[in-house]
């Protein structure tokens, strides 16, 4: 081969290893994957591959999940999702520029997830379910929709309104403010991950990234006391915002700390909790320390992303 075909075929093998990536039928990309955890699949057009670090995303691309794994993307204008395991979104719609037309929708069919908004302005943002719409006001909050197609949202910084197929609407402002929708459009309210909300979901599937937070990159980690608080209730009747104390409120009671004494830590006892037991409770109780209770989470919890994720089925039209 003569030395300028040679050095033509060089460029041209440079030029094919950096080029962009390109999705099928050259679809628009909107984002990238930060981080992903075994397996986590993206389809678009009738074609199926296979994610992994650093590959970019698509719109109207389907993001699923499975069982011990989990994703998280940062999409163009620094928007940041977290995909839990057994979980399946739709990256629906999403304009970057365009002054007024600038949005970003995202279609939650099934599982759990964390979302934090980015640089587009507030309204731009919505979050569907097959029970609700959320509208976003430069906000973190985590995301749960259960096999019923019910949709349990947890605020963590920020504002946001979600509203029934009904075109009924409550906000939420406080960190820690729950919110559940029921596939009827009913609303149940509470202050942290309550039994009214949970209504049998365990907490740590409901929420897996307040309990199982340090797989999270820090740009999507809530701060440590918001955790502390979402999670002190986490399956009781406390802190219900009907007034009702329950049993092993948001001060214990008789259970002995927030989530204590019998009932394990954040979400133990026969839900396996972080750091569950009898020595459980907020702060760990008197043997739990620094690895015990509540914030045992934030530090890797026991089981990890394993319990992470949400309820198969129910897709509705998602």
């Amino acid at each position: 081969m003569s030395a300028k075909r040679w050095a033509a075929a060089a460029a041209c093998s440079v030029f094919l290893l950096f080029a962009p990536e390109r999705g099928p039928a050259a679809q628009e990309t909107i984002g990238r994957a930060d981080r992903i955890q075994n397996t986590v699949t993206g389809s678009l057009e009738g074609r199926t591959r296979a994610l992994s670090r650093g590959d970019n995303v698509f719109r109207d691309q389907r993001i699923r999940t499975r069982a011990h794994s989990t994703a998280q993307f940062r999409f163009a204008d620094n928007t940041r999702l977290a995909v839990g395991a057994n979980s399946s979104i739709v990256l629906d719609d999403a304009v970057f520029s365009g002054g007024g037309d600038e949005k970003l929708i995202l279609k939650a069919a099934r599982g759990a997830f964390r979302f934090a908004s980015g640089s587009l302005r507030k309204k731009a943002y919505q979050v569907v379910t097959p029970s609700s719409t959320v509208g976003v006001r430069g906000t973190m909050f985590d995301v749960f929709v259960g096999s019923g197609g019910e949709t349990i949202l947890t605020l963590l910084q920020g504002e946001l309104t979600a509203c029934n197929g009904a075109g009924a609407c409550q906000t939420l402002r406080d960190p820690c403010a729950c919110l559940r929708i029921d596939q009827d459009g009913g609303f149940t309210s509470s202050t942290g991950l309550t039994r009214r909300i949970l209504q049998g979901t365990p907490s740590a599937r409901a929420a897996p990234f307040l309990h199982f937070q340090s797989h999270l990159l820090r740009s999507i980690q809530a701060p440590r006391w918001i955790v502390a608080k979402c999670t002190s209730g986490s399956g009781t009747d406390g802190q219900d915002t009907d007034g009702s104390g329950g049993n092993g409120g948001g001060n214990g009671g008789n259970n002995g700390g927030a989530n204590g004494g019998g009932n394990g830590g954040t979400n133990g006892g026969s839900n396996g909790g972080t750091n569950g037991g009898s020595n459980g409770g907020t702060n760990g109780g008197s043997n739990g320390g620094n690895d015990g209770g509540t914030n045992g989470g934030n530090d890797g919890g026991t089981n990890g992303g394993s319990n992470a994720g949400g309820a198969s089925g129910g897709n509705g039209n998602f």
